[in-house]
């Protein structure tokens, strides 16, 4: 800055490109600067994610992952034109462990003062470089063949028996001491490892290294057979996601591309050589990467041309290989060859889409040939177009304007004209560029898009520039003229965070030969022959535009069998692919996709020892402070899982089963997160290191015999076994020392189930409360949980038996060498007509015998116990029925223990439904003082019902009797009930009622009648009549209400006339109550 004032400037430094403020003041021949920026604005900062991504420019106030909050700020003192002092400080607060108020906290401050001059002479024997003063994060490793024979000893003690929590934690140990390492020591390391833990740590850990040299030992494990084709394909993969790939690791990896290489290898190493060559521009030259494009090239043959579906297979992942790589040697004139000639139009359109990630610099004159030329198919113009738009230029957005024109075929018109107004109006930051060359101009549109019926695009896409994010959904659906249903499709997703546009995944398929299923399903023949959606197959492609195919046209040239295809790429990389030929292999299937066929081959095996170790997460960032100490983020997470099985395991159908063994299955995962300022000399910094463990136990057997014996027995020789432990901890870190971070106010709590079976279930967990200046939970502190299960007695195991001989049943339940006796006994024998059975258990033990007579007449059971011997019980039951035009039940219950009956019930039901005549006598006897009596009569006639209920209990006397009639004009109800409480005086209660209607030509006449009198409450009693006359422009009302001392009268006269269109309304109503001096009249005229 040479003038005083303020200013906003872009400068590059240390901590990337970042819109720094300047303060200047002059005083005399001093000038004061100061300079401030907020380093979150910056961009071209280390990138801290390990996933492939492009960048983009944009002006957001946010350019790179907020994890941290960092500000920078510096005064310079400038006296006579010399700089006399420089002081700077930057704060990076740590947003996960901190809070608004406080956290963890990295401060870095640096002083700089003029202390002499002096003049030096020119350095010219030395080769200077210049280069920009943005941050490069490099690596220096050493090799450590000791540290890594003592961890892999130390693995071996914690995996041996079952695995420990610390064995995650040595393998991340293992894995980052192998990348230290170069191949002789690798080598070493591995052929000196003969324990077969030892072994299998080092096969688990090897593709996760990612160096040069680890590459060579995969290649070397591969060779000799020590990894399995499963394995392989995940380490194939796994090279679609590092970042900085060397030449070396090309050179290890080519001998695995030869003879006939899996779909795996060729995918996953071409997505390898498209991350090489984003930071290698010259990679195409480089021999190593040459080298294993020769052998991707080789599959092609002269033109793509295959004989069967394997071949073409082969084939088609090749060439996806190459659009995976963006780089081929000699395969330029063999791809153009694979889409003109008369191929497969799959591998036609797979050989265009090969240059998809091509530089531009790569001839595509001839696609715009095939993509102008309207003899081509529509699949092959279109994906000629796509090819072309990966390097758009002027020129050739100009030409495929004016193409659009003259464009004579509506399925290339209709996906172009929709391509390019999407990106008019599309919102992604990686599209501006392309967007401005467009224009805004409205493209003509002369084509039909209906969606049913034309290849289109979609996309829609949002972008937020205050928080730098955003996101893209695009589709592409082609039509063919050769089929009504579309083509071929894809979804794919892109997210723009931070300055970086990830593009996330991307899925498509292509199919043909399905017409035919539609047909059968839906046409006028089919199993749902539903009109409408008939009509929309058959309106998806009739019209008259020149591309168009009937139904009855297709039908004629239709397959037996469909076929077609689905990919997956990620991160803009085609890491899977699938074709099918018929449904019955359209998706695929495999053993290790079952844990229970897992399980099994593994059972199959006998003596099972299985581990298998896995990275979740290691990745590393780093940030440059002002004092030349970066601050460095780690994240680290590795799992690891065992399995120990040994025995017998034969199991011909499920009702043949024998296993006797032992199960013991463990698993730890460990992730580790670290904030650490390295001096080289000193470190110091934060650690946050999160463990889960599970380890359990199941040894015993499993015996079925054909349904006749069930014999389990579960062993418990452990005391406690562990069902999972989370925990977390905080740790100081000082040079190599880890302080562990202990805090006052931990929470602990500890339950456990009663263990009444012996065994108890136990929970336990502690935390610590967070402080208004810590961080949020899970970052306030230690944290811990747990769920295991203890043994509460000195059980060995529990046994299961149950046995079926003939005409006996054993069930057997014991719990050996317990202090506490558990044992459950039960033995059931049949007899004819009989079931004896014997149970015993620590409580009481049981002996019965169970009878039955089952007549179509007479049914009856018997069932008696006898309990710890002494205690007799008895249950008998009966029903007998009889009689044809009267129907008799007699049911009876009786209950009876040591001291007598307890419950004898005695029942007689009499019906006559041809005379509707019902009667029921119930008695219950021994369960009160005096039997309990009920008798009950039901009698209908044509226009009455009587209903007749007596009932007699010790405590109160009830008899009701009642009658209901019912006519045209009438309803009437008469109740007359007696009952005795206590032996108390006997008291009735009378209820009678009646509604009727009197009609006469004038006429209308209703009655009602409603009484009721209980004589132990007569000032209750109600009588109540109403008369209503109803005639010819007069309604007359009388009612009378008798309540207790009280009589109420009422009466209301209305009557109307229509006079010469005029009506005359009167009313008259009166209410009189002597009792209570009431007489009331009025009138309305």
């Amino acid at each position: 800055m040479a003038h005083q004032g303020v200013e906003d400037i872009k400068e590059t430094d240390i901590s990337g490109v970042c819109m720094t403020h300047y303060n200047a003041t002059v005083e005399g021949s001093v000038v004061t600067i100061d300079k401030v920026k907020d380093l979150a604005t910056c961009a071209q900062r280390p990138d801290p994610t390990f996933i492939p991504s492009t960048g983009y420019i944009s002006d957001s106030p946010v350019q790179s992952l907020p994890i941290f909050r960092s500000s920078s700020k510096c005064h310079q003192r400038v006296e006579e034109g010399l700089l006399k002092t420089a002081e700077c400080e930057e704060t990076h607060v740590f947003r996960p462990f901190s809070s608004e108020k406080g956290g963890a906290v990295t401060t870095a401050k640096t002083t700089m003062i003029l202390m002499s001059q002096e003049r030096l002479t020119p350095i010219t024997d030395f080769d200077f470089k210049r280069n920009t003063l943005a941050f490069e994060n490099t690596l220096t490793p050493e090799a450590q063949l000791e540290a890594v024979e003592e961890i892999l000893s130390n693995l071996e003690i914690a995996s041996n028996g079952e695995i420990l929590p610390e064995v995650p934690s040595l393998f991340a140990k293992l894995v980052s001491s192998l990348k230290e390492m170069n191949y002789p020591q690798l080598n070493t390391v591995y052929n000196n490892a003969k324990e077969t833990h030892t072994r299998k740590f080092l096969v688990d850990a090897m593709p996760l290294v990612g160096t040069a040299a680890s590459f060579g030992v995969v290649r070397d494990m591969f060779v000799n057979g020590d990894m399995t084709e499963s394995e392989a394909d995940v380490f194939f993969t796994s090279l679609a996601f590092f970042k900085n790939p060397t030449a070396e690791m090309f050179i290890a990896l080519a001998p695995l591309l030869e003879n006939n290489p899996s779909q795996k290898a060729m995918l996953g190493t071409s997505a390898l050589i498209n991350a090489f060559c984003k930071i290698n521009e010259d990679c195409g030259a480089d021999s190593s990467v040459q080298q294993v494009i020769r052998r991707i090239e080789t599959q092609l043959g002269s033109g793509c041309r295959t004989v069967n579906e394997e071949e073409k297979v082969r084939v088609l992942v090749a060439l996806k290989a190459l659009g995976n790589a963006g780089r081929w040697v000699n395969a330029n004139s063999v791809l153009r060859r694979c889409y003109t000639e008369d191929n497969d139009m799959e591998v036609r359109v797979a050989a265009i889409e090969a240059w998809r990630h091509t530089p531009c610099e790569y001839d595509r004159s001839h696609l715009l040939a095939a993509f102008q030329d309207e003899i081509q198919d529509t699949e092959v113009r279109i994906a000629a177009y796509l090819a072309l738009m990966t390097c758009p230029t002027p020129e050739l957005i100009n030409t495929i304007k004016d193409r659009l024109i003259s464009e004579g075929v509506n399925q290339v018109g209709s996906f172009i004209w929709t391509h390019m107004s999407n990106m008019q109006e599309s919102a992604a930051p990686e599209k501006q560029w392309v967007r401005q060359m467009i224009g805004e101009e409205l493209l003509q549109k002369k084509f039909s898009t209906e969606a049913l019926k034309f290849s289109r695009n979609y996309e829609s896409s949002f972008f937020m520039n205050e928080i730098n994010t955003g996101a893209t959904v695009e589709s592409n659906v082609i039509f063919s003229s050769k089929s009504y249903l579309p083509r071929s499709a894809m979804l794919n997703l892109t997210l723009d965070l931070f300055g970086q546009s990830i593009n996330f995944f991307e899925v498509g398929g292509r199919i043909e030969g399905f017409e035919a299923y539609i047909e059968r399903f839906f046409g006028p023949r089919g199993y749902y022959p539903e009109e409408t959606i008939e009509t929309i197959l058959r309106n998806m492609r009739q019209n008259n535009d020149a591309d168009a195919t009937t139904l009855e046209g297709f039908l004629d040239q239709m397959t037996d069998e469909p076929e077609g295809s689905y990919y997956l790429r990620v991160f803009g990389n085609e890491l899977h692919y699938h074709h099918f030929f018929g449904l019955e292999n359209l998706i695929e299937t495999s053993g290790a996709s079952n844990p229970l066929e897992f399980l099994m081959d593994l059972a199959r095996q006998g003596d099972v020892d299985y581990t298998k170790s896995y990275q979740l997460i290691d990745t590393h960032h780093t940030i440059p402070t002002v004092t030349g100490l970066p601050v460095t983020l780690t994240a680290k997470g590795t799992a690891t899982l065992g399995l120990k099985m040994n025995g017998n395991f034969k199991a011909r159908s499920l009702k043949n089963i024998n296993i006797e063994g032992h199960l013991h299955p463990s698993a730890a995962v460990q992730i580790d997160g670290v904030m650490l300022v390295d001096a080289h000399v000193s470190r110091t910094g934060l650690k946050m290191s999160s463990n889960l463990h599970t380890s359990t136990f199941l040894d015993g057997k499993l015996q079925i015999n054909g349904g006749k014996l069930v014999d389990v027995a579960f062993n418990t020789p452990k005391d406690k076994m562990e069902v999972i432990n989370v925990k977390t901890e905080f740790f100081y870190l000082e040079d190599d020392q880890e302080i562990r971070k202990d805090v006052a106010n931990l929470i602990q709590e500890e339950t456990c189930t009663s263990g009444v079976t012996g065994i108890a279930l136990c929970g336990e967990y502690s935390y610590a409360l967070s402080s208004e200046y810590g961080p949020s939970f899970p970052f306030t502190g230690p944290f811990a949980t747990s769920v295991h299960f203890k043994k509460t007695n000195t059980q060995n195991g529990y046994v299961l038996r149950y046995t079926h001989e003939d005409d006996q049943f054993v069930f057997l339940f014991d719990t050996p060498g317990s202090q506490t006796d558990r044992k459950v006994l039960l033995t059931i024998t049949k007899a004819a007509k009989a079931i004896d059975f014997d149970l015993h258990t620590p409580f009481k033990s049981v002996q019965g015998r169970g009878e039955y007579l089952w007549q179509k007449n007479n049914k009856n059971t018997k069932l008696e116990l006898v309990v710890d011997g002494n205690q007799q019980y008895m249950l008998e039951t009966g029903l007998r029925t009889s009689g044809e035009t009267v129907k008799t039940i007699v049911p009876s219950f009786i209950l009876t223990s040591p001291a007598g009956q307890v419950l004898n019930i005695q029942g007689n039901f009499q019906a006559n439904t041809e005379a509707a005549k019902y009667v029921a006598d119930v008695t219950i006897s021994e369960l009160t003082a005096s039997p309990i009596t009920v008798h009950a009569s039901f009698e209908g006639e044509s226009n009455s019902v009587a209903m007749n209920v007596d009932l007699k209990t010790p405590i109160i006397d009830t008899l009701i009797k009642s009658e209901f009639g019912y006519g045209e004009n009438f309803l009437s109800s008469k109740v007359d009930a007696e009952y005795r409480i206590m032996k108390e005086a006997k008291q009735t209660v009378h209820h009678s009622a009646l509604l009727k209607k009197e009609l006469t030509e004038d006429l209308s006449k209703y009655i009602i009648v409603f009484d009721a009198s209980p004589s132990q409450y007569p000032e209750m009693a109600l009588e109540y009549n109403q008369n209503i006359v109803l005639s010819k422009g007069r309604m007359e009302s009388n009612a009378k209400l008798v309540h207790g001392p009280a009589s109420w009268n009422a009466n209301e006269v209305v009557s109307y006339a229509n006079n010469n269109g005029h009506r005359d309304l009167n009313i008259h109503s009166t209410l009189i109550c002597p009792h209570y001096q009431i007489d009331i009249s009025g009138s309305y005229v």
